[in-house]
């Protein structure tokens, strides 16, 4: 699990964490082993009942993020969609401590550890392009798959992905070019038809 990065550390609702380690595992040269817990069926639902209630999106940027949180798989196609612009790396795993309550031995509180701020920043420009993605082609689109392999999707993923940091100076010039690249990502939304809060909006 730690060499693969373990799970995706800002994925929401159900769905696309679990395909996403596995696929890491898997370049990890792992053999799958399949097998069927009771457990899996233990609530007796369809996945398309116990998907209607995912969470509201986690966005800043847009004027109705919960459009379309509250249809079946949307979740899934979202977290794919997010996996694919953020890859998780042991680099950029959020960090905790940990520290026992000392008037409850069952009650741990974490917190984030300073070092872990900077990818806070960085995961946010993530999340916001997965949002405006997903809510752009989540009803028009048959699969994240069949997205994710269309020129256009990857001159947009080019556009905005973020490069890796190998220094600190690369580091802050990142954070600092943050805003203006948050820019972009809202005429990005324009584009697509994405609407964005009022106060977002461009002038």
């Amino acid at each position: 699990m730690k060499a693969a990065g373990g799970y995706h550390d800002h994925m929401s609702g159900w769905g696309g964490d679990d395909v996403d380690i596995y696929r890491r595992l898997k370049k990890q040269k792992l053999k799958p082993l399949v097998f069927k817990p009771e457990s899996f069926c233990e609530q007796r639902q369809t996945m398309a009942g116990k998907n209607s209630k995912a969470p509201l999106l986690d966005s800043d940027l847009l004027s109705d993020p919960k459009r379309l949180a509250s249809q079946p798989f949307f979740s899934n196609f979202r977290n794919i969609l997010l996996a694919t612009i953020q890859r998780q790396t042991k680099r950029r795993a959020l960090r905790w401590r940990y520290h026992q309550a000392e008037d409850n031995p069952n009650l741990v509180y974490a917190t984030m550890k300073p070092s872990s701020l900077w990818r806070i920043q960085v995961a946010r420009h993530h999340i916001e392009l997965a949002n405006i993605l997903a809510l752009a082609y989540f009803e028009r689109t048959e699969s994240p798959w069949t997205l994710m392999s269309q020129p256009m999707f990857q001159e947009v993923l080019h556009q905005h992905h973020l490069p890796r940091c190998r220094s600190r100076r690369e580091r802050e010039a990142l954070i600092a070019a943050l805003p203006q690249q948050r820019l972009k990502m809202r005429e990005l939304a324009q584009t697509l038809g994405v609407d964005l809060q009022k106060n977002q909006m461009l002038t």
